[in-house]
């Protein structure tokens, strides 16, 4: 038999709703103000330049991933950060760890086409403005993937999600670079793609 809800539980129901609305709204207006003010793609370029020492003239992108795997009815999904510096003939991919709010970069790999054997690039655009780079590497016997995209827009949406950052220019720049060098590892390596 179903007991009628007294009216102070719904309230109640009704105010933790409000509330939750009010900060996720307040939390989300934050996150976009702060992708004008610039400073985590700052810190990102700063985390980049500590594990570069003696490199220049390159940019930096931030990127990301992240896969899921069931296990019956659980799924677990992990996550990766990467910052990606690049110049116009090759790509460092720095993959991130954080410390509460620090940002603690890892070994770089280099990457360039000698190294690479598959190179797989898609971009989405929204009326024909580039918003993601998905980018696909495999190395020389097509083994070993790594995955991730380049999206212009990044909100620090929750703990898995450390950055708000804008980069509109970056990442066509990086579609740029992506591409050429698609172009060539394919030339060097098509019967490796043919066989996959």
């Amino acid at each position: 038999m179903n007991t009628p809800k007294s009216p102070i539980t719904t309230l109640i129901v009704i105010g933790i709703i409000a509330v939750f609305a009010i900060y996720t709204l307040i939390k989300r207006r934050k996150n976009l103000a702060a992708l004008d003010t610039g400073e985590d793609m700052d810190a990102l370029k700063q985390a980049v330049a500590r594990v570069l020492p003696g490199e220049s003239g390159y940019k930096v992108v931030y990127a990301h991933w992240q896969r899921s795997e069931s296990y019956g009815r659980r799924t677990t999904t992990y996550y990766y950060s990467y910052g990606i510096a690049f110049d116009a003939e090759r790509m460092f991919i720095i993959p991130l760890k954080f410390e509460k709010d620090k940002i603690l970069p890892q070994q770089p790999a280099l990457i360039t086409s000698e190294n690479v054997g598959v190179l797989e690039v898609n971009e989405t655009r929204k009326q024909d403005i580039l918003s993601q780079v998905s980018v696909v590497l495999r190395n020389k016997n097509g083994e070993s993937p790594v995955e991730f995209d380049v999206d212009v827009r990044n909100l620090k949406s929750d703990r898995f999600h450390h950055f708000n950052i804008r980069q509109q220019e970056e990442c066509e720049a990086f579609s740029r670079f992506i591409g050429t060098l698609a172009q060539t590892v394919t030339a060097e390596n098509g019967e490796l793609r043919e066989k996959m």
